[in-house]
């Protein structure tokens, strides 16, 4: 599958993403610590930014080609400044595709939700998303393609089809393309899940293209690596829209990083060992509470609570 322009190479795109990303005042330091695990996945990331940071850089040494008399205002510099370092990264992925890039870029909308909240969402071509708890996208409509990219969080989407416009899954440096399916993408800090309830869908991140279908998942680690399975109950996956979580053999980090989307505070888990660990059980989304005296049952750990509701699970000698 070819996701992008021979122009532009994947990283090559994501790079030029992330140039712009950074040098907007207002990046959070949320999307500084994705940068730096992007650039920690592959030392190709790493070489390719600061390439294209170079190219941009030698536009900060034409600053005098900017000025009018001294009559362009401070705003104005950086607007024009920007605007020729945007042509820059154009000349380095290809003009064609740049500019459809840019197009994404001036269209996108952003949305959220809060701890514990679970929301619907109609996109402009019918596509339904609903937005798991904590959780965000950037959605970003153009002409010849979709694309939402999950900033963080869990998401479902049931896609309108339109074979005309592919629709684009990013969440870390995974890629999900699809045509009119549904499906479920879970971002969690270990890793990205991918599962399937209807259609088709192709999963890439930096290896071979995956193909999943009605009841198949991927899980794609930071490195790269997919590993797939068909032994997905759709009904399991779909419990969640409904105030359900359920986990089959699921390890206990994965499970507390859901939890801690709809949990007032925050679950640490102090050893690793613990976190692989593996899990069956189901809870309600509305109370979690319980779910540690669940966990303290099933397991050998023990949650030692702390100021500003910080749990930590530690392991139990005596379970």
């Amino acid at each position: 599958m070819s996701q992008y322009p021979a122009s532009g190479s994947r990283i090559e795109v994501e790079a030029s993403e992330w140039l712009v990303a950074m040098n907007d005042p207002a990046v959070s330091l949320e999307q500084r610590g994705r940068f730096a695990a992007w650039l920690r996945a592959n030392p190709e990331h790493a070489r390719v930014y600061r390439a294209q940071k170079a190219a941009w850089s030698a536009i900060g040494n034409m600053c005098h080609l900017l000025e009018d008399d001294n009559r362009v205002t401070p705003s104005q510099s950086h607007t024009r400044y920007f605007a020729m370092a945007a042509a820059l990264v154009a000349v380095l992925l290809g003009a064609a595709f740049f500019a459809q890039h840019l197009q994404s870029f001036g269209a996108r909308s952003q949305y959220e939700t809060a701890t514990g909240q679970v929301r619907d969402l109609k996109l402009e071509d019918g596509t339904v998303v609903t937005l798991g708890a904590s959780s965000q996208i950037r959605v970003a409509f153009g002409k010849t393609d979709r694309r939402v990219v999950l900033l963080r969080g869990q998401a479902f989407f049931e896609v309108t089809h339109d074979p005309t416009r592919p629709f684009y899954v990013t969440a870390g440096n995974t890629l999900v393309r699809v045509v009119g399916t549904q499906f479920d993408v879970n971002y969690r800090q270990q890793a990205v899940r991918v599962a399937v309830v209807e259609g088709r869908v192709e999963v890439s991140a930096s290896g071979p293209d995956v193909v999943l279908t009605a009841g198949e998942s991927a899980i794609a680690a930071p490195t790269g690596q997919i590993a797939t399975s068909s032994a997905l109950n759709t009904s399991d996956l779909s419990a969640w829209r409904h105030g359900r979580l359920v986990y089959v053999d699921a390890r206990l980090r994965d499970v507390i990083a859901d939890i801690n989307r709809y949990y007032d505070g925050e679950i640490e888990v102090t050893d690793p060992a613990l976190g692989n660990m593996q899990l069956t059980a189901a809870f309600r989304a509305d109370q979690i509470d319980r779910v540690l005296d669940v966990l303290e049952n099933a397991l050998p750990v023990r949650a030692v609570r702390m100021d500003g509701h910080i749990v930590i699970l530690e392991s139990s000698p005596g379970h």
